[in-house]
């Protein structure tokens, strides 16, 4: 349902067409923008109803995905998001599958730059890049490649409405995944998530229309931390059927 709602009405699904109706600027096309613009109008794309034929993960998706060909890419890659994004898990996936010079950041921030975003701490993002683009553009050694190539603003708090700082700090691997990660398997029992399958037991939930109600703003865009971010979500998980193990 969120999604549904950013993608299809609130969000892409209206917000492109309308910026496809824009018309020309005459002072970089000339006396043809009235041309131009009405031929524009006259071909705009509904995107929503295209999306909606293609319900599944076709050629239509696919072309536009770079976990169909990871070796395509050769050239240096920066992946950033924030974990108020709805695009955490691409930075990851991206250092772990591409073959090229990567580094990966996630701070704290929303669908937004890293120097503007909210809840923070931001950072100096002009200077990064500039170091970056310094580095393969201009052959100067910022020894930003000499860094780790993974950075993730590590919360100690979750982000909530009122909170534009999140509390934490910055921690980093030298490589993605990293050689410290250990597999751990649990198992859904009546107690929660255990190491131990045990006997099985059946559950069964009849939840509330309501449930959900204290969820964020999916791909929140920091127009209003206030209203995007979630509220008080115990209130949804003691009418949900959740499975918790001990604090790892």
């Amino acid at each position: 349902g969120l999604i549904e709602q950013d993608m299809l009405t609130a969000g892409w699904g209206v917000r492109w067409p309308a910026y496809d109706c824009l018309s020309p600027d005459p002072a970089i096309v000339g006396d043809r923008w009235r041309d131009m613009w009405m031929k524009r109008l006259n071909n705009v794309d509904y995107y929503p109803v295209k999306w909606l034929t293609h319900q599944h993960r076709d050629a239509f998706w696919k072309h536009g995905s770079i976990s169909e060909n990871y070796g395509a890419i050769e050239c240096a890659v920066y992946a950033v998001t924030g974990w108020f994004d709805a695009y955490r898990r691409t930075v990851p996936r991206m250092l772990a599958n591409l073959k090229c010079p990567r580094k990966g950041l996630i701070g704290a921030w929303d669908h937004a730059y890293p120097n503007t975003g909210d809840p923070g701490p931001a950072i100096d993002w002009l200077a990064e890049s500039l170091r970056w683009w310094d580095h393969w553009l201009k052959d100067i050694d910022t020894g930003i490649m000499a860094e780790p190539m993974y950075r993730v603003w590590m919360q100690q708090e979750p982000v909530m409405r009122g909170i534009h700082h999140t509390p934490g700090r910055w921690a980093a691997e030298e490589t993605w995944p990293s050689p410290r990660i250990t597999t751990r398997k649990f198992y859904l029992t009546k107690d929660g998530l255990e190491s131990d399958a045990g006997d099985e037991t059946a559950r069964v939930l009849k939840p509330l229309q309501t449930v959900g109600i204290t969820a964020p703003r999916w791909a929140a865009r920091g127009e209003d931390i206030d209203t995007e971010a979630p509220t008080d979500q115990r209130i949804d998980d003691a009418r949900s059927l959740t499975f918790d193990s001990e604090p790892l």
